[in-house]
Order: structure tokens, then C-alpha cells, then sequence
């Protein structure tokens, strides 16, 4: 609570909500949004009595539902980068002349984003434990796109070439032998 807006308390979280005398702000890294002015005739009890046994009823609920969160968007994200993925990983492996389907190129193409992801698994492991802070975790979870795109370039050299059998089918145009 900063009922002025000094900015006088402590900023140890990246996310504070802080309750002021007329709004309610929510305070990050990259600056603050007004979420609420309050009504003159509005009053909440936010001493530490009234807040403590709702916060530590609730805590874990919250905690428990931001993993689901994170851990949600993070298989979206990696669904989303596959498929965008799977069309140049098609194209490369065609160029190579290597044997891949469109399937197998999408299924492929979210293989390829698992080194990163395991990376970036790791990078919120060590954000957890206060190893890292926010802008070395923004840095990362860049770094691990660029892991995916490394495997993306790569991964097609060690697909099998097309066979010289697959490759000489007979022509569908010419007629049969007689």
C-alpha cells in the first residue's frame, strides 16, 4: 500500500499491485497501468489482519494456477512454432533430396523445438530459484527460439536420401511394354 505513489516501498517483486488513495495500480519492469479509480464512497479493510489468512488460504491456488498457465502457453507456443516450422523444414529436406512427408515434417519440426524447450525448461528452473532475474529470462527464452532454429537447419542432413529406387518410377505417360 503507497497511498501517494511515492514509489518509496520496496520493489522486490517484478508484478506489485499497489493500492494508492484514489486508484489501484499494477506495477512491472516496463512501467504501470491504472487498473481501477476507486468510488469516493468505496472502503476495503487491507490491514495485515484482514489480508494475511485470505492471502495464505488462497496462495497456493494462485501459485498452482499460474504453473498451469506457464505451462500451457508454453506447449501452445511450441505447437504454434512447429507449424510454422514444418514448411521450411519440408522445403530444406527437399532441396537435400531427403525422404520427408508433410506429416512427418510437422512432427519433426516440433522434435527440433525440444532441445530449446528443454533449455528454456531449465531457464524458469533457475528463475524459480532466484538464479537468474527477469531480463536474463527474457534473453533466454530468445536464445531458445535460436536453439530451435539451429536443430531446424540441421536436422534435415541426417534424414535418409531418397532412394535411387524410390526415385526412378516408371514414367505414367509412357505406354506399357508390348
Amino acid at each position: 500500500m503507497d497511498l501517494n505513489h511515492s514509489r518509496q516501498l520496496g520493489h522486490e517483486a517484478h508484478v506489485q499491485f499497489e493500492f494508492g488513495r484514489k486508484d489501484f495500480r499494477i506495477i512491472s519492469p516496463l512501467g504501470y497501468y491504472r487498473v481501477v479509480e476507486y468510488r469516493p464512497d468505496w472502503h476495503a479493510a487491507l490491514g495485515r489482519a484482514e489480508v494475511e489468512p485470505w492471502w495464505g488460504a488462497w496462495e497456493p491456488l494462485f501459485l498452482a494456477g499460474a504453473a498451469a498457465v506457464t505451462i500451457l502457453s508454453l506447449m501452445l507456443i511450441w505447437t504454434v512454432l512447429a507449424t510454422f516450422y514444418w514448411l521450411p523444414l519440408w522445403v530444406i529436406s527437399f532441396l537435400e533430396d531427403r525422404e520427408l512427408n508433410l506429416r512427418q515434417s510437422w512432427r519433426l519440426a516440433g522434435a527440433v523445438l525440444m532441445p530449446g524447450a528443454l533449455f528454456f525448461t531449465f531457464a524458469i528452473f533457475c528463475y524459480g530459484l532466484r538464479w537468474i532475474d527477469l531480463m536474463m529470462l527474457g534473453s533466454l527464452a530468445g536464445l531458445h527460439l535460436l536453439i530451435g532454429w539451429v536443430y531446424l537447419f540441421i536436422s534435415p542432413l541426417f534424414l535418409p536420401k531418397v532412394s535411387a529406387v524410390t526415385a526412378a518410377k516408371p514414367n505414367p505417360f509412357q505406354a506399357p511394354p508390348a
